[in-house]
């Protein structure tokens, strides 16, 4: 694993150097053609909030809610992005 990952702590953000090499990767997101629901949120956002999950260990709904997004958006952005990049399962035998 990367170190600089191990001491991802609350409140630490992406750098611009990384978000600058992780954001042409990320789908764009468009808004609905007849403008219902809601806007999107910013994806760096919802990524940091992934990435504290993910490294701490901790569960979605233990997601600090004054640092990050709501852990449900977090946590459908995860699936939403799993889904793109493994969209179907192959049976392991």
């Amino acid at each position: 694993m990367n170190p600089s990952l191990l001491s991802w702590e609350r409140g630490t953000r992406l750098t611009d150097a990384q978000w600058a090499r992780i954001e042409p990767l990320l789908p764009r997101r468009k808004r609905r053609e007849d403008g219902r629901g809601r806007p999107w949120r910013d994806s760096r956002f919802v990524l940091e909030g992934i990435l504290w999950v993910l490294v701490s260990g901790a569960r979605w709904k233990d997601l600090p809610r004054s640092e990050y997004p709501p852990h449900q958006t977090c946590y459908h952005g995860s699936a939403r992005a799993t889904s793109a990049y493994f969209p179907t399962r192959r049976p392991l035998v």
